[in-house]
């Protein structure tokens, strides 16, 4: 006997008979008890007997729906799309537990008997109906469904010569952004737009409840995220399941605009492979990437640094806050406190302290861009504990990505002054972590904000600062000011130690006055960063493709892999301010995300089970991945299918 374990139902299946017996649990979710419930259930009956002497012994059992038919004796169909004729694989051969095929809700499918045998007529029993023929156009609307189908084959005189009873899996599919042909690109887009262009009172009307603004959806990031000491959505090991659940309220507010959308991921993997492929490895080549096309995520202004032009010309704006109770920086936009951007509008900026962004690619740096080999590596060394893969996953396999597109402006003279006191190496190593230092330096209560400035007032009057500088060197001077300053940007758990001659390889380690004077420039650069560097990163809208990539690449770990060690410690969950405790990361910390049309919220555990689609998991959620072929990744020596 075979058991098949899944959501909402248990299936019993008897190999040896030409009868199958399906037993159908549809009250209970499923659980371990669930199936040790159908265990008990069967342990006391003849297994062996005639599946009908089966089936009428559980039909007293309340709450089982117990049916058998025919073995289908390799009766089959498969479900076509305008995707597959374009020639793509079926999402159903890598997802193991799909019931049957899977079907897309709201778009326009036909299901096709595979090898029908000549002679033989077929009829589809759908929907309550009986329809002839080899194929069955259908029509689904409701996502995260197992509507039942049956499939008869007739012989030369009408008689039943074989018949499958089985189900379609609907669930949406999150596909590649560059593999979406151009109605479903167009449909995205407008749907994304719509979210910025209708306010959330408005929207909700037009709608339904299910529809945010943007505004509304860059605060929700903005204030799980910018929290002084603990920050709820990074850095420790809530990350995976904090941003699947922003990622799943951000796309049910676009199928409530437009039904049939999802939200497409990114393969970052792809730009290294033509960057390498078409332009000898040179990184800048990643901004030729059609992601940056002016109609799809916008291409900056070299001036401005803004999107100027194409479909999203003047609409990506950063919120002004309403109230001082929000938050917000000095000059009362909705951006990190830290972060005082005085310009209204989403920026990306092309330097870092003045440094190109971009490491030559597969050099393993913190910015270099996520080639194939950083992603092969993650799925291949990263698997002994759960706390290593979300802590890995979390920084070179993706978040390089962030920083790329974010760089900096303003302060490149204070950095410049460090040249003479550095090697170049160690130099440009700084420079291209000056966002990181910003950020850590308010964190750790050393860097400080105007509380409030005009819309007009100059930046130079509104800078952040360690204050005056003759006291800052002053107090520099105090061995306790000094080791509290170097805490502030080394002591975390898991962080190079920045000024250190082993960790960087450089030539001349930088010495204690050196250091006062890096840390003097650094609280006088003035420094601040594009939108992807910090907590109001959504409101850059190619965020919405980043996470579904890593998200994508779990995927694919999980349907082959398990953690060695999945053990989620109540202790040590935050790797990043001083706490080792902050809420989000915990293990029984309960979020605030819920799946399609329930109020019901979870634990970081209970998320976990619900988003693993392996066999350790208890796959939930309303959507799959199109496909895990990384075939460019295959042409430079990384098989992913050997995992």
């Amino acid at each position: 006997m075979a058991w098949e374990t899944g959501i909402r139902k248990q299936v019993v299946s008897f190999s040896e008979d030409i009868l199958s017996l399906s037993v159908v649990n549809d009250r209970m979710m499923w659980s371990t008890s669930t199936t040790v419930y159908l265990k008990d259930l069967l342990s006391d009956r003849d297994v062996d007997a005639e599946p009908q002497v089966v089936m009428d012994d559980l039909k007293g059992v309340e709450n089982l729906a117990v049916h058998y038919w025919p073995r289908p004796q390799g009766l089959g169909f498969e479900a076509i799309n305008k995707y597959t004729e374009m020639g793509r694989e079926a999402v159903y051969n890598d997802y193991y537990w799909a019931y049957g095929p899977i079907v897309e809700p709201h778009v326009p499918t036909t299901l096709r008997v595979q090898e029908a045998r000549p002679g033989h007529s077929y009829t589809w029993t759908w929907e309550g109906h009986v329809y002839y023929g080899t194929s069955l156009p259908v029509f689904v609307k409701e996502a995260d469904s197992e509507p039942a189908v049956v499939l008869t084959e007739l012989g030369p005189n009408k008689e039943i010569t074989r018949q499958l009873h089985t189900a379609l899996t609907v669930k949406y599919v999150r596909r590649e952004m560059r593999t979406l042909d151009e109605e479903d690109r167009e449909a995205f887009f407008h749907a994304l737009e719509t979210m910025h262009r209708v306010d959330i009172e408005k929207g909700a009307n037009m709608f339904g409840p299910d529809y945010r603004d943007m505004n509304t959806i860059i605060a929700v990031h903005t204030n799980l995220a910018v929290g002084e000491v603990c920050d709820h959505m990074h850095n420790g090991l809530g990350f995976l399941n904090q941003h699947l659940g922003l990622t799943m309220e951000f796309e049910r507010s676009l199928q409530s605009v437009n039904p049939r959308v999802s939200v497409p991921y990114w393969d970052f993997t792809i730009d290294a492979y033509n960057a390498n492929k078409y332009y000898d490895g040179n990184p800048a080549a990643i901004w030729k990437s059609i992601m940056f096309d002016p109609d799809w995520f916008g291409t900056v202004d070299e001036v401005t640094n803004t999107i100027t032009e194409g479909r999203w010309k003047g609409l990506l704006q950063v919120p002004r806050v309403r109230s001082d109770s929000e938050i917000q920086n000095s000059y009362g936009l909705m951006r990190s406190p830290w972060n005082n951007n005085p310009v209204p509008y989403v920026q990306r900026f092309p330097t870092l302290a003045g440094e190109h962004k971009l490491e030559p690619l597969h050099t393993g740096f913190t910015n270099a861009w996520p080639a194939c080999e950083v992603h092969w590596d993650h799925l291949h060394t990263q698997d002994k504990s759960y706390y290593e893969y979300v802590q890995y996953i979390s920084g070179p396999p993706h978040g390089t990505v962030h920083t790329s597109i974010s760089g900096n402006y303003h302060g490149q003279e204070a950095f410049e002054a460090m040249d003479d006191l550095l090697d170049p190496y160690m130099s440009h190593r700084l420079k291209t972590l000056s966002n990181i230092f910003l950020r850590d330096m308010y964190k750790w209560g050393l860097l400080t904000c105007p509380e409030k400035c005009e819309p007009e007032t100059p930046y130079e009057e509104c800078m952040c600062s360690c204050g005056d500088e003759a006291e800052l060197r002053k107090r520099l001077d105090d061995p306790k000011e000094f080791d509290n300053f170097m805490a502030g940007l080394t002591d975390y758990p898991g962080r190079w130690s920045l000024f250190n001659e082993d960790s960087w390889g450089s030539t001349e380690e930088l010495d204690r006055q050196n250091k006062k004077e890096f840390f003097v420039q650094l609280c006088g650069s003035g420094l601040y960063v594009g939108e992807q560097a910090e907590s109001s990163s959504p409101a850059d809208i190619i965020f919405w493709t980043i996470h579904p990539g890593i998200d994508h690449l779990t995927h694919w770990f999980l349907l082959n892999k398990e953690w060695k060690d999945p053990t989620w410690s109540t202790e040590n969950h935050y790797w990043y301010t001083s706490i080792d405790e902050c809420y989000g990361h915990g293990p029984y910390d309960v979020l605030q995300w819920t799946l399609p049309g329930s109020t019901k919220t979870y634990s970081n555990l209970e998320w976990i089970a619900l988003s693993n689609p392996g066999p350790a998991g208890a796959y939930a959620l309303p959507f799959v991945y199109d496909s895990f072929a990384w075939s460019h990744c295959l042409e430079e020596g990384y098989d992913f299918s050997a995992i």
